[in-house]
């Protein structure tokens, strides 16, 4: 339903205008809104095999056709959650109200659904025949309230249905009990934690960034570990300020592929003594200055 209708409507109760609300509420109640949420119902198993019954009940919601709608709504309502939790909710209504109640749910809370399904399971011991407000499932379906066959009645019946989604799906995935719960640690167990907790935060006040000369970070191209990798006068201002270098390739460097890099061979990265730096992985590739060299 819109969100903006839902927002107006609620305002309108807040401020005690309870019947320009409800108003609101019936009219939005179209067969497109209808098909819509009867789409959403298709995940609960249950209704599935409901479907067909219940888009015809669209048509005659569509076509005015109340008296039809009503009855082919509250009977489909008794049917899944029957098939749900093994009780009808309008036989023995008593017993089963504690059973329309799931965890962590919008509409199956205490006040929620067990309430709505109580009001609708109401005795009704005399006929009416003026318009009901209410979708008395026994008053209807066993003769005695007549007046039923209405856009408002029918919208409240099918409002009724859709409230059910979200507690069937609880029950369908095994959700309507709430989680363990978990045991509250030990003293022993909360001082390590905070113990824990005080060495990281000195670890990391303690943090410095690592930089190599001229403020290089290691790792980076320019570190004279990874010269196979350097361009050719950054190698050279590295080796020769005197940094000890390993002389490893990146091992993820292939200068054949970046010819944006200059080659940096053995005499271009003069290495303190007793350096000294394989052959990086240059697959035998030349640099433009060796060639001149030659």
């Amino acid at each position: 339903m819109n969100a903006d209708l839902l927002r107006r409507s609620t305002q309108l109760a807040e401020a005690g205008r309870l019947d320009e609300a409800e108003t609101l509420l019936v009219e939005a109640c179209d067969p497109a809104m209808l098909r819509f949420q009867l789409g959403s119902m298709s995940a609960v198993a249950a209704y599935r095999p409901r479907d067909q019954l219940l888009r015809l009940a669209v048509e005659d919601h569509e076509a005015e056709r109340y008296h039809a709608v009503v009855p082919v709504v509250l009977a489909q309502i008794d049917g899944l959650v029957a098939e749900i939790i093994g009780a009808a909710p309008f036989h023995r209504t008593k017993d089963v109200l504690g059973k329309l109640v799931a965890w962590d749910s919008i509409s199956a809370q205490t006040g929620g659904l067990p309430d709505l399904i109580s009001l609708m399971a109401s005795p009704r011991f005399e006929t009416t025949t003026g318009p009901l407000d209410v979708p008395y499932r026994h008053g209807i379906l066993h003769g005695r309230d007549l007046g039923y066959a209405h856009k408002k009645v029918a919208a409240k019946t099918w409002a009724a249905l859709f409230s059910l989604r979200e507690w069937a799906l609880k029950y369908q995935h095994g959700e309507h009990e709430p989680p363990p719960v978990e045991p509250a640690p030990s003293v022993l167990a909360t001082l390590r934690q905070i113990a824990d907790a005080e060495r990281q935060r000195k670890a990391i006040e303690a943090w410095r960034p690592r930089t190599g000369p001229r403020g290089l970070g290691e790792g980076c191209w320019a570190d004279p570990r990874h010269a196979g990798g350097c361009p050719r006068n950054m190698a050279r201002r590295l080796a020769d300020s005197g940094v000890p270098a390993d002389g490893v390739v990146h091992p993820s460097f292939d200068a054949s592929t970046r010819p944006e890099y200059g080659c940096a061979s053995r005499r271009d990265v003069r290495l303190p003594s007793g350096g000294g730096i394989p052959r990086h992985r240059n697959r035998g590739r030349r640099s433009r200055d060796d060639e001149g060299d030659r």
